[in-house]
């Protein structure tokens, strides 16, 4: 019934090639977002969680590694679309300082909790979500930035085996929550990024892959000149849908990226 009437339980991208093949995400999933390090992981799930909050939807994101003023500042200048990092250098310019102001008001009135929580374990994470929720009224979306910071529960001398533990009590919190939670991961350096990555890459565990609903794994094909030309300032980025529960694998969604602004948008 709620397929036929159009409201299946899941939350949107918000970017509507990658929503028309991927289908968002779903109650009780547990998606990874893997690229490999400085590839634009966090700032595609910052994209995700304005997009998601803005469609009112609540999010929140925990973020393991940058605090939350400047998690605020990448979303900022995201919606505003300002080169903070040129500001700080050169000062304002051509209307920058509004474009802020009204991004500022814009994010404040959406939806999203950014929360700093470095060494995060899941348990951790239960007990805050469902802190959230009880505030919130109820959790749309979660995003963990990223995986390969946290903590498990109990530590093990091999850190693939608390890794093990650690994904499974995610996915049972998601389970349990009935809540997506969207898990950012690195992939493994070894990996030649002339080519695509695949499942086998993912970092400290072969349970990351095994125990997901959905991998996404973001690529940057080797740049030609001619494309260079035409892209400008911006990137081709592809997000391949290399696992999912709903959906053919294997498909690449190709994305541009304006990285001095965080900003992606649809190819």
């Amino acid at each position: 019934w709620k397929i036929e009437h159009g409201q299946e339980d899941s939350v949107l991208t918000g970017f509507a090639p990658l929503d028309q093949s991927f289908g968002g995400f779903n109650v009780g999933h547990l998606t990874i977002l893997a690229a490999r390090t400085s590839k634009g992981k966090t700032a595609f799930a910052t994209n995700i969680a304005i997009n998601a909050a803005c469609a009112g939807n609540q999010v929140a994101f925990f973020s393991l590694e940058q605090p939350a003023d400047e998690m605020w500042l990448r979303a900022v200048g995201r919606v505003a679309l300002v080169d903070f990092f040129a500001v700080r250098h050169r000062g304002y310019r051509d209307g920058e300082k509004e474009r802020i102001a009204k991004a500022r008001e814009q994010l404040e009135s959406v939806p999203l909790e950014i929360l700093y929580r470095p060494g995060l374990r899941p348990r951790d994470l239960r007990i805050e979500c469902r802190r959230l929720g009880r505030e919130a009224g109820g959790l749309k979306l979660v995003i963990v930035d990223y995986f390969n910071l946290m903590r498990g529960d109990r530590r093990e001398k091999e850190r693939w085996r608390e890794m093990q533990e650690a994904i499974l009590a995610l996915k049972q919190i998601a389970g349990e929550l009935a809540v997506p939670i969207l898990l950012l991961s690195q992939l493994n350096r070894e990996n030649d990024e002339r080519q695509p990555p695949s499942l086998s890459t993912l970092r400290d565990t072969g349970a990351t892959e095994e125990h997901a609903s959905n991998v996404l794994m973001l690529w940057q094909p080797p740049r030609s000149a001619e494309n260079s030309a035409i892209l400008g300032e911006e990137e081709e980025i592809q997000v391949i849908l290399a696992k999912q529960r709903n959906g053919p694998a294997g498909m690449k969604v190709p994305m541009r990226f304006a990285k001095k602004y965080g900003a992606f948008s649809a190819a």
